[in-house]
């Protein structure tokens, strides 16, 4: 942890799952969480997915769908309400979640560290596009290159995330008048 004081003060926000839990997304870790109905290692495993495509499309469809009806709440609002207060120089938002509660209370710049369930990514040309909240359907293809390998851009186990990097930098440059809120996440 940098410990200079000379550099402006900023707000670091890191959130998860519990995050939007109360806008009625389940997460997927508690108790009652997605996990405990689906089997982790075929609907979210780099090594297995293409074994249980059709699967690990269902599983996120249904979250892209639940997610259309979800809503932001009191949090996600307080979130912005800080960053549009303060600019987005100053204020850093960083997320585990993989909804867009936080773009739709009005937040911008958020860093998705695993990933985006409103967007797709061939793993034929690495393209990424927004699906929003459509299905997607068996056999459609990559829009860039035709490629028939789609996958939901989600982090996977065993699947690098390459948005740790923004994370990292962002702590490893904490200094003693910064402010980090942690919301959501024993992470």
């Amino acid at each position: 942890v940098n410990i200079m004081s000379n550099t402006p003060p900023k707000i670091i926000i890191f959130s998860g799952a519990g995050l939007s839990a109360e806008s009625g997304l389940s997460t997927f870790r508690d108790n009652d969480g997605l996990w405990a109905n689906y089997d982790i290692n075929k609907v979210c495993n780099y090594m297995t997915w293409l074994d249980n495509f059709s699967l690990v499309h269902e599983f996120y469809n249904k979250r892209r769908v639940e997610l259309e009806s979800a809503k932001p709440n009191i949090a996600h609002m307080t979130i912005a309400k800080i960053q549009q207060k303060y600019g987005m120089d100053k204020v850093s938002i960083i997320t585990q979640n993989v909804d867009d509660l936080l773009e739709r209370a009005g937040c911008q710049s958020v860093i998705h560290v695993h990933g985006e369930l409103t967007k797709l990514r061939c793993m034929s040309c690495d393209y990424n596009w927004d699906i929003g909240y459509q299905e997607y359907e068996i056999g459609a293809k990559c829009p860039r290159c035709n490629g028939a390998r789609i996958k939901p851009f989600v982090v996977f186990f065993y699947e690098s995330a390459p948005m740790y990097m923004a994370l990292y930098e962002q702590f490893e440059n904490i200094n003693q008048n910064d402010i980090v809120l942690i919301i959501g996440t024993s992470g």
